[in-house]
């Protein structure tokens, strides 16, 4: 006996990939980004990127977009660590990356990057990616110095009754008195020059 399970209609995605120059035109934002975050939010996936570089209209370091859950209605499948070239159209809760769009992994992404130039990084120098803005009254001076570079220096000179400076200039100081060591100990095995 043969059973035949109900058919049920499918919707698949159907639409043509654009052109460049078209993708490029209808696009609100380009830009080449990485993955930082993917989650599900109102039937939605909301993807959050470090942008790398703008072509056009990613001014942020951070952006986010929305695409669908699944292929079938088109979303484009992201991969968290992955990095993209994305166009970004506006959509209904604000930028948005489809299959139908011309977005693809960065290792595919060649002809456009030749034909889009070099871009602009962007940077907001007084935050880092994603913390709060830097406001001049929250500096506080009496923090404890960072560990590594110079500041460690110091803090070690200061446990040792040298100054920072000094610990600082000790191995340019080794390196000079083994050379001129070496060149006494040569001298005296050749004799002096002529």
């Amino acid at each position: 006996m043969l059973w035949l399970a109900p058919v049920r209609a499918v919707q698949a995605c159907s639409c043509a990939e654009q052109g460049f120059d078209e993708a490029r035109q209808r696009a609100s934002a380009i830009f080449e980004g990485q993955v930082k975050a993917i989650e599900a939010e109102g039937g939605r996936l909301q993807v959050r990127f470090w942008v790398v570089r703008s072509f056009k209209g990613a001014s942020d370091e951070l952006l986010t977009l929305g695409t669908a859950t699944d292929a079938a209605a088109c979303g484009y499948s992201f991969q968290v660590g992955q990095s993209y070239l994305v166009y970004a159209e506006p959509g209904e809760g604000g930028l948005e990356a489809s299959r139908c769009t011309r977005t693809r992994p960065m290792a595919e992404a060649g002809d456009d990057l030749d034909a889009l130039g070099m871009g602009a990084t962007p940077v907001d120098p007084g935050r880092g990616h994603g913390a709060k803005p830097l406001i001049e009254s929250e500096k506080d001076d009496k923090q404890p110095p960072a560990q590594g570079g110079c500041a460690s220096c110091s803090a070690l000179g200061a446990n040792v009754g040298l100054p920072g400076t000094a610990w600082g200039l000790l191995p340019l100081g080794l390196i000079t008195w083994r050379r001129l060591r070496r060149r006494s100990w040569r001298a005296a095995q050749t004799g002096p020059r002529k």
